[in-house]
C-alpha cells in the first residue's frame, strides 16, 4: 500500500479504474451503452480534481483543470 501512497500516478490509475468497473457493472446489468460517455466525462473531471489539489493552487493549474472539465 505504500507505492500507493507515494505514487500520484498508481492512485490516478486507480481512480479511473474504479469509476470505469462501476460505470462496466451499471452498463452490464442494465445491456446497456447509455452511459459510456459519462463515464468517461466524469473520470476526467474527477482526476482533473485530484491533480488540482495535488500543488498550489495556480493561476495555470487551475485554468488546465477549467478547460478539462469544460471539455
Amino acid at each position: 500500500m505504500d507505492i500507493i501512497a507515494h505514487n500520484p500516478y498508481v492512485f490516478t490509475l486507480i481512480i479511473s479504474l474504479t469509476v470505469q468497473l462501476i460505470f462496466f457493472a451499471f452498463a452490464s446489468a442494465f445491456r446497456s451503452d447509455k452511459v459510456t460517455d459519462l463515464s468517461y466525462s466524469l473520470t476526467f473531471i474527477i482526476i482533473s480534481f485530484y491533480w488540482l489539489l495535488q500543488g498550489d493552487l495556480s493561476s495555470a493549474r487551475l485554468l488546465l483543470s477549467l478547460m478539462v472539465i469544460v471539455w
